[in-house]
């Protein structure tokens, strides 16, 4: 659940600022991993999510005016949204399809290539353009298979693992680039967030976090990610 802590919205400005803080973090979540049973073998992006919707998002009151798909049993769109008055349709990621099909929903979310995956982007006509969260994945390993390997096969399959994770990383990326072109190739349009409506999700982000600090994810790995990402923007400033 401490993954959750990278993944709030309007976290990150950059892949750089990702990269530092997954390097700072690394000792923290291989930690947390192990106690849960698993050994962390790498990080992949999924990539920056997009709001993709039948009729333009620009502003907090287009969403509000719309059905908006929810991932079922995730913690930080159900607060933010029950926060920000929006009406969102739990669904799973199988059912998001029939849902825009259906019109039961008007409004999902996802990164680029994901969207293109899923076969969404055929039932949307609008992408916004701002990015609202960083998503990622994991490789994992069930932690007793892992050590019956003999050290040196553990020590070797941690290092082609990181090579190829961080291999698929730049893939993703370049990825989700290529898919944001196609879309709009495809007939899609890019529309710009309301200036004055990113700062009002901005504060309903900073209510949400505090709702979630301690239940979706611990108080610690808040502060750390928080830690780092200010130390980095500290160093790169002039």
């Amino acid at each position: 659940p401490d993954i959750l802590a990278l993944e709030m919205p309007f976290l990150f400005d950059d892949y750089k600022e990702i990269d530092y803080v997954l390097d700072q973090m690394d000792d923290f979540y291989h930690t947390g991993y192990e106690e849960r049973g698993y050994v962390l073998l790498g990080w992949v992006d999924v990539g920056f999510v997009h709001i993709l919707s039948q009729k333009p998002v620009r502003t907090v009151e287009d969403i509000r005016s719309r059905k908006v798909w929810r991932l079922a049993d995730e913690p930080i769109t159900e607060v933010l949204f029950r926060l920000a008055g929006v009406t969102s349709i739990p669904l799973s990621i199988p059912d998001v399809l029939l849902g825009l099909q259906t019109n039961l929903v008007d409004v999902v979310y996802a990164p680029p290539a994901v969207a293109i995956v899923l076969q969404w982007f055929t039932r949307v006509q609008y992408v916004t353009k701002l990015p609202i969260n960083f998503t990622l994945g994991a490789l994992l390993v069930d932690k007793r298979a892992f050590y019956k390997l003999p050290a040196e096969e553990q020590a070797l399959l941690r290092r082609i693992a990181h090579k190829h994770m961080v291999e698929l990383t730049k893939l993703t990326r370049s990825e989700n680039a290529e898919a944001l072109e196609v879309m709009q190739a495809n007939g899609l349009k890019l529309v710009e967030a309301s200036t004055d409506d990113v700062q009002t999700f901005r504060d309903l982000v900073t209510q949400s976090e505090a709702e979630l600090t301690g239940k979706a994810f611990s108080t610690e790995a808040r502060d750390l990610v928080q830690q780092h990402l200010s130390a980095y923007r500290q160093a790169k400033s002039p």
